[in-house]
């Protein structure tokens, strides 16, 4: 069997269904995917995202908080 790749995100690449239910997504290094199954033609595979850096959050009290912003406008 051969791999067929697309760029169909959220749709199936063999019938072009919407109706798709996904599995947990999989880390793999710099990459991961979501495993699927297409309800209409019982197609399944995999939807492959690379994962790139994008924020960083915490959480912090109004007093911290007070103190970065005094921090940011003293600069």
């Amino acid at each position: 069997m051969n791999d067929y790749i697309s760029k169909s995100q959220g749709q199936c690449p063999m019938c072009k269904s919407h109706d798709i239910n996904y599995d947990t997504f999989v880390y793999e290094g710099d990459y991961g995917y979501y495993p699927y199954d297409c309800n209409d033609c019982g197609n399944k595979g995999k939807e492959y995202y690379s994962i790139v850096y994008d924020i960083t959050s915490t959480r912090i009290n109004e007093q911290e908080a007070n103190k970065i912003l005094k921090r940011q406008h003293d600069k």
